[in-house]
């Protein structure tokens, strides 16, 4: 019983297999679409505001009176 640490590290010191190259290639495409996704999120983010020049264009300048709204027939 005094032994066990031994026992576990002579197992843990053993040479792991080498990955087939099936599973390395799975790996890869998990982890090119994964970080695929990524990008075009952030892409998509770096958009989804909108600065205040555009949010208040319609409004006129400031200190100027608004633009008339216009009446739908």
């Amino acid at each position: 019983m005094a032994c066990d640490w031994i026992e576990n590290a002579l197992y843990f010191a053993q040479e792991q297999p080498v990955a087939s190259l099936t599973k390395k290639t799975e790996n890869k495409r998990r982890r090119r679409h994964r970080n695929a996704g990524r990008a075009r999120k952030n892409r998509m983010a770096a958009r989804s505001t909108v600065t205040d020049e555009e949010l208040f264009a319609g409004c006129g300048e400031p200190g100027q009176p608004a633009p008339a709204v216009q009446q739908q027939s």
